[in-house]
């Protein structure tokens, strides 16, 4: 049975980044010949995960340790700002109501997380200077939405 361990994780992120990286570009190398470029990339690909040493995996840790929790801030952030302008026709009280709603779900949830206390104040304090902007700015960027809409048009 395999055991899914950061170091795991770690060579299938530079698996899938430097195959598509290598079929990006090979495919404009073989003029669109894709099984070629395909067999290329991925022995490429393999090459390199294969040589990997442990100090590069160290590193790779460290540096994308920092960007998963930018990232587990900012995706939920989309998904939650794109389905309240788009998909939801609410009155701009509920929308800022949404709004707090979500920063403190979210401080909540970093509140109790196992993450160091600095990182963790910095997350807390952003997701409350994002929450204040967002209530702020709310009007105007529902607005902005509906002209591009209308522009559209």
């Amino acid at each position: 049975m395999i055991e899914l361990t950061t170091e795991l994780l770690i060579y299938i992120l530079i698996f899938i980044v430097v195959f598509s990286f290598s079929f990006f570009i090979l495919k404009r190398i073989f003029d669109k010949n894709i099984p070629s470029a395909a067999v290329v990339s991925l022995s490429l690909s393999l090459i390199a995960t294969w040589y990997l040493s442990e100090g590069q995996i160290k590193l790779v840790e460290q540096t994308y340790g920092i960007s998963q929790m930018i990232f587990l801030g900012i995706i939920p952030f989309l998904i939650f700002s794109s389905f309240i302008y788009f998909f939801l026709d609410i009155s701009g009280i509920a929308r800022k109501i949404m709004w707090v709603a979500y920063g403190l779900l979210n401080i909540a949830f970093f509140y109790n997380s196992q993450i160091n206390s600095s990182t963790k104040s910095s997350i807390i304090l952003g997701y409350i200077f994002l929450v204040i902007l967002m209530v702020l700015f709310d009007t105007s960027i529902r607005n902005w939405i509906i002209t591009r809409k209308n522009l559209r048009k």
